[in-house]
């Protein structure tokens, strides 16, 4: 049965190839010209980086940073203090082929883009390029060298049969797993296995945006899928857990002994109230009346997601520090663009668990002694987080940025500290990766 994920941004396919020192792709530029002598231009990279860039007849002012993309959804991050004009940084928009947009709404209608996506070469030169002036007054440190379009990979034979036009008989949904199979095979082997068996790509989930069920439109572009890939993971990671399984990684499946629970949208009752607001997944996944697993399933409907954000967060990061390995570092820089997206859920999920538990043993005080004794819920929680944690861990060594991941200081993060006691009581104390079936009951 299909689930539910969270939206993510549409892929764009690469329109050029960026020619300077990070060798990132330029997947799409997006502009507004407000006057003769006003033109804006935001350029986003495959290796999760943007430059916006403002210019007049007379100036050139530059933001640069890195930003997440899921599906519909783009969040910019800057690491320019001294921008000198309002960017998109700190920003969350929607995209639609019309461009970007401030609200989900206008982005459904199409209507009201802030910028409008443009595949004119002056937008794709390099940023110190001044489209508003002529060739001759450039700046003489500026050459504006045009960048070069990379070759396309060749795509199936298509004919106007169907979606994608692709030759009758083609079967676009088994050469989608063929793909997914060859690329973690070529960066994350150990979970070959579970792609194999379990696989659940683009074919088989969907998106849910206000109301509307979006599915897969059998595009198989490479550029597509492959920015799908730790989705494809997360995905595949639920049907592999069933349930009541949590996968803790490949080769450790823990049944965890389902038994009585209450809906997670319950606690709202207890935390504080701007929370749903504040925490990004909240809504998705305990909000009234969701219909996912994470509420209607309790505490093992979280689990099964934590899981998931965990696997999905440690195949990406595995990925890509395989892919720094055999040198290739656009790719790594992707895949860890990919595991950047995530990488919060940690402590979302955490959160999440801490307050149930909070909740059960104030209002279902029976319930949470059968939690508390149940033993393989409880190893499944210490080992999934212990990996989680690990897993940011090497995100922050193969970025280079100590503590950008392992510590997170927004609403949840912070919340967090609060509830470790609770997290405490609940872990599983001496149980490890190589000791943890002495723990458990089969």
């Amino acid at each position: 049965m299909p689930r539910i994920v969270l939206p993510l941004l549409l892929a764009l396919l690469p329109l050029f190839a960026v020619a300077d020192n990070t060798e990132a792709n330029l997947i799409y530029a997006y502009h507004k010209k407000q006057s003769d002598k006003l033109l804006l231009v935001l350029r986003l990279f495959d290796d999760g980086t943007y430059q916006h860039t403002k210019y007049t007849n007379k100036k050139i002012y530059h933001d640069y940073g890195t930003y997440t993309q899921r599906r519909k959804r783009i969040t910019f991050v800057s690491e320019n203090k001294k921008r000198g004009f309002t960017s998109v940084a700190g920003k969350t928009y929607f995209v639609s082929k019309q461009g970007l947009h401030k609200s989900r709404m206008d982005m459904l209608l199409g209507k009201n883009e802030i910028m409008r996506p443009n595949d004119e070469e002056v937008y794709a030169r390099d940023w110190t390029n001044n489209p508003l002036r002529k060739p001759e007054e450039q700046h003489p440190d500026n050459s504006g060298t045009l960048v070069k379009a990379p070759e396309t990979p060749a795509a199936p034979t298509k004919t106007k049969e169907n979606n994608y036009g692709y030759e009758a008989g083609f079967d676009a949904a088994a050469w989608v797993k063929s793909y997914y199979i060859g690329l973690t095979d070529k960066y994350v082997s150990p979970f070959t296995p579970i792609i194999d068996k379990h696989y659940c790509g683009p074919s088989c989930y969907y998106t849910v945006i206000n109301g509307q069920r979006i599915e897969w439109d059998g595009d198989t572009a490479r550029v597509e899928l492959f920015s799908e890939f730790e989705t494809v993971i997360h995905e595949t990671v639920h049907h592999c857990n069933g349930f009541g399984n949590a996968l803790i990684q490949p080769g450790i499946i823990i049944d965890m002994k389902r038994s009585e629970r209450f809906k997670s949208e319950e606690v709202k009752a207890i935390i504080p109230a701007d929370a749903p607001n504040q925490i990004f997944r909240y809504k998705t996944y305990m909000g009234e009346g969701a219909g996912v697993s994470s509420n209607v399933d309790g505490i093992f409907g979280l689990m099964d997601e934590f899981s998931a954000y965990q696997n999905g967060c440690t195949a990406a990061t595995l990925a890509a520090e395989k892919a720094f390995s055999l040198g290739d570092e656009k790719t790594g820089k992707a895949l860890l663009g990919q595991a950047r997206g995530t990488y919060f859920a940690y402590f979302e999920f955490s959160l999440f668990i801490a307050w149930y538990l909070e909740f059960a043993e104030q209002f279902y005080p029976e319930m949470y002694k059968k939690f508390m004794a149940n033993k393989n819920l409880r190893v499944a929680f210490t080992l999934n987080e212990m990996v989680y944690m690990q897993t940011l861990q090497k995100m922050d060594t193969l970025a280079k940025t100590p503590g950008a991941y392992s510590v997170y200081d927004g609403f949840a993060g912070k919340e967090l500290e609060k509830h470790q006691a609770t997290l405490n009581k609940f872990r599983v104390k001496g149980v490890t990766l190589s000791n943890y079936k002495t723990f458990i009951t089969d």
